[in-house]
């Protein structure tokens, strides 16, 4: 079996610990002599790293076969993932279906039927249609084996009527799955492709009659917060807050509602619960923030992913709270952040990771621990593609100029100011604010005058000021403000 260079230490990050644990056991309880051995040494080789680096593995194990060894931890991985014991809503629905099975080949009808009662009170809590067609046609199948007039009945009736009531409601929810679906592709095209005036015009009409339904609040669960999902995406790249959060509360509003479909469509809850800290910080809305924070604080990670996950979201929108509130407490919260986020920034997704670094900086930057800010930014340059949110690289670029400066780096900005200046250019990034902060730093340097020092801070205050206030040009004030530094500066020098 092939793999992937880092399919194996893919799989083996997204483990928990207690599952990482398991799995330690599951091999010794399967064991097959040395091999065994062999492949664990592996394993524990992949859990030590943090950054995927098979060369390294291949020298701490010193395996003579290290492929076959690989590809066999690989099978061992699946087959364990296939067989551990799993809290899945879904997996304890199949469980007690084959066990239904199980008991009705044993003619124990009584105990399957039991079995099957307590399925469909699961589905039903969900309400998932075509899980519930497998197990009304199970029951049914039940029913005929007993053969009496009583359990024939019940066929008759089932066919008669429900049957017809769930093949409805599921065609009626994969029509409505097909819009949302529909509203998903035309908001990715419009996102991500290259679309000349006249798609757009073709397009939007499309987009905005997949707005307009007023039948959601009869659909299934499922229905309702993937389409709900989508329409707040849809919004939220348009830049219409509003709408988004409130498609975005409602989906949040259906799982606060029903515990069953917060734990088997756990990863949706927390991509809500994300997208709704969006819409609270766009707003400006803290207090909202952190009731949104303290349900995700909540959330019981079953597997690695939501675990990371969830350090990504708290790690990206905490920082961003701090930031903006600044409240008493920040600095000390910034350390507890730090240790509880760990190395796992490693292992964030790009855009997350460099969202969480520049937010760590830009809170160290306000405290005035310039050297500590700037760990954070190199770590940016470090760990993420040059080509990711180049948008925040480019005020990054900026923002490290004053990192510098205030480390007293004067020959280092000789250098990097130009390099700045050039690589704005080349991509189109550079603006009002960034000609002054270029300008005007040039200036500090070569100034020795206290006086002439205090004039360019006020200028660069009162050029910031006016630029805040232009809603062409204040696009960078959601990243970077300024004014609390330049107080300081201004401050400090009379």
């Amino acid at each position: 079996m092939k793999t992937a260079s880092n399919e194996v230490f893919e799989l083996i990050q997204a483990l928990s610990e207690k599952e990482k644990n398991l799995f330690r056991k599951y091999c010794l309880f399967k064991s097959e002599g040395e091999n065994t051995h062999s492949y664990l040494k592996l394993f524990d080789a992949y859990v030590k790293q943090r950054i995927p680096d098979e060369n390294k593995v291949k020298q701490s194990c010193r395996l003579s076969n290290f492929t076959r060894v690989k590809n066999y931890l690989h099978q061992q991985l699946i087959r364990f993932l296939a067989d551990v014991d799993s809290h899945s809503f879904e997996k304890e629905i199949f469980d007690l279906l084959l066990a239904a099975d199980k008991l009705r080949h044993y003619s124990l009808f009584r105990q399957s039927l039991s079995l099957l009662n307590k399925a469909e009170k699961k589905v039903k809590e969900i309400d998932l249609q075509s899980l519930l067609l497998i197990v009304k046609e199970k029951k049914a199948n039940l029913y005929n084996a007993i053969s009496s007039p009583d359990s024939l009945a019940k066929i008759i009736d089932y066919y008669s009527n429900e049957h017809d009531v769930i093949l409805k409601r599921t065609a009626n929810e994969g029509a409505y799955m097909e819009k949302a679906f529909r509203l998903k592709l035309g908001f990715l095209q419009e996102a991500s492709m290259p679309l000349n005036n006249e798609r757009r015009r073709k397009l939007k009409p499309m987009l905005d009659s997949l707005l307009k339904d007023d039948d959601v609040a009869s659909q299934t669960i499922t229905a309702q917060i993937y389409y709900h999902s989508c329409c707040g995406t849809y919004y939220a790249q348009l830049q219409q807050t509003d709408k988004a959060r409130d498609h975005f509360e409602q989906c949040a509003t259906l799982f606060e509602k029903n515990e069953p479909a917060r734990s088997y469509y756990s990863f949706s809850y927390l991509t809500t619960l994300n997208n709704l800290l969006y819409c609270y910080s766009a707003a400006k809305d803290y207090t909202q923030c952190n009731l949104v924070f303290a349900s995700i604080k909540k959330i019981k990670a079953e597997s690695r992913r939501e675990e990371l996950y969830i350090k990504q979201v708290i790690g990206l929108h905490e920082t961003d709270y701090l930031y903006w509130v600044k409240p008493a407490n920040r600095k000390n919260r910034l350390k507890e952040l730090e240790r509880e986020i760990g190395d796992d920034f490693k292992l964030f997704q790009p855009h997350y990771m460099t969202h969480v670094l520049w937010g760590f900086s830009r809170n160290y930057f306000d405290e005035g621990d310039y050297k500590k800010a700037l760990s954070f930014i190199i770590s940016i340059d470090e760990l993420v593609p040059q080509n990711i949110l180049e948008e925040v690289r480019a005020i990054i670029k900026v923002y490290q100029l004053l990192l510098y400066f205030e480390l007293g780096k004067n020959e280092l900005l000789e250098y990097l100011i130009p390099n700045t200046k050039r690589y704005l250019n080349k991509h189109k990034y550079i603006g009002r604010f960034e000609k002054l902060i270029l300008l005007e730093l040039k200036k500090l340097m070569s100034s020795n005058n206290r006086t002439d020092d205090s004039a360019i801070y006020q200028r660069l205050y009162a050029a910031f000021e006016e630029i805040k206030n232009n809603p062409d040009e204040n696009r960078i004030f959601r990243f970077l403000d300024l004014s609390d530094w330049l107080q300081r500066k201004m401050t400090r020098l009379k």
